[in-house]
């Protein structure tokens, strides 16, 4: 596969899209690398790391676009691999970049545990909950979409003008700031998507991001 993207990287030069799957490739052989007995070899017999080429994909697209967040997601999995864990530590930048939110019980409920245990219900008996495909960040277990749709039902209500709420204060306090890749970009405008997501037996969320969107909660 990485060696098909690199061909079409011939082809057209700098295609972010590409670069990101070359990328994102390099980087799951670096991660299955790591999980060898050896800790060296490659599957294919390559000894050589994948993680400089990745940084460099990543680094092409953020050349392009600063604040592309699958090419931030790259570029701090491609640090952490070359144990540049000192530059991975300023990208990442919890303390700054992640902020708390507080929701309090809504109007009805004693506590948020009884509120959540009623869209839990909810979700339970959604028609719409489909199994969820193992190429997808979900594995074992089932989805609900499109709950952002449900204005119009009291249950959700509360928890989806939370997170306008919440949307709003993250941005204030994040103005555009050209010291961070994540914060040259501060839209002015917003729209959710929002999922459940219910585990059954083992079940487990991989690690991975959300390449089209700006927060993620």
């Amino acid at each position: 596969a990485a060696q098909s993207f690199r061909l079409a990287l011939e082809i057209e030069p700098g295609n972010t899209d590409t670069l990101i799957k070359l990328g994102n490739v390099l980087r799951d052989v670096g991660f299955e690398r790591l999980n060898t007995p050896d800790g060296n070899a490659e599957p294919n017999g390559d000894a050589e790391p994948p993680w400089d080429e990745a940084l460099e994909c990543a680094d092409q697209v953020l050349s392009q676009e600063s604040a592309n967040t699958a090419a931030l997601g790259l570029k701090t999995a491609a640090l952490v691999g070359l144990d540049r864990h000192r530059e991975w530590k300023d990208l990442s930048n919890f303390d700054n970049l992640i902020q708390l939110q507080t929701m309090t019980a809504p109007d009805g409920y004693d506590d948020l545990t009884a509120y959540n245990e009623a869209m839990l219900r909810h979700c339970f008996d959604e028609p719409t909950m489909i199994e969820q495909r193992y190429e997808q960040s979900l594995s074992g277990g089932k989805r609900i979409y499109n709950l952002h749709i449900l204005t119009r039902n009291r249950l959700f209500r509360p928890l989806l003008e939370f997170m306008d709420d919440s949307i709003e204060r993250y941005r204030d306090g994040h103005p555009a700031d050209n010291s961070h890749p994540f914060l040259t970009r501060s839209p002015k405008k917003h729209d959710k998507d929002v999922w459940g997501s219910i585990l059954e037996g083992e079940g487990y969320l991989r690690s991975h991001n959300h390449p089209q969107g700006w927060l993620s909660a």
